[in-house]
């Protein structure tokens, strides 16, 4: 966990900084507690998909823009849900891939990446049910699909474990002042 709290505490700080912006400022964008961007950025943290999603929504960047250069998964809030950066391209358009790994039971909803984004789900192993709320579909092995990110959109699975490939295509976006 080291690794990962260096990498996003370095990248948290550098783009906040680029953008001017008040850990108070970023913090009430982003929807968090000040003291807990503060221990981010010192690297004392415990960074979560959920947290950094908010930070990066609130910066106005993808997800991989925090965690690029990490070497290791980023845990969710919910036990058994974890994602790695595979690949970042800036583009236009902007491209990344992730293994997401979900153990038995793993549920990981998502309220919408503030950014639009396509989401395309490629299961590598196991079986998933995965896409918008409301909208989603069970996906097994060699599975692709593609759906709104940008909408709340969930993966959970069953009696077992999942890997998935998960590639997002995001539009172009202004940072928020």
């Amino acid at each position: 966990m080291d690794g990962i709290r260096k990498v996003v505490a370095g990248n948290l700080t550098r783009l906040r900084g680029s953008r001017g912006l008040t850990l108070s400022r970023l913090a009430e964008l982003a929807g968090i507690s000040k003291g807990t961007l503060s221990a981010l950025e010192q690297g004392n943290g415990n960074p979560t998909i959920v947290t950094l999603w908010a930070l990066a929504d609130a910066l106005a960047v993808s997800f991989g823009a925090l965690v690029e250069g990490a070497d290791t998964s980023v845990p969710d809030i919910n036990e058994g849900v974890h994602v790695r950066l595979l690949a970042r391209e800036d583009g236009p358009p902007r491209l990344e891939s992730y293994l997401l790994t979900l153990e038995a039971g793993a549920v990981r909803e998502a309220v919408g990446h503030g950014l639009r984004v396509d989401e395309r789900v490629i299961v590598l192993q196991g079986q998933v049910r995965a896409g918008e709320l409301g909208a989603t579909r069970m996906l097994a092995a060699g599975v692709e699909w593609t759906f709104d990110g940008a909408r709340p959109h969930l993966y959970a699975t069953g009696d077992g474990p999942a890997t998935l490939l998960v590639m997002m295509r995001y539009a172009v976006a202004e940072a928020r002042a």
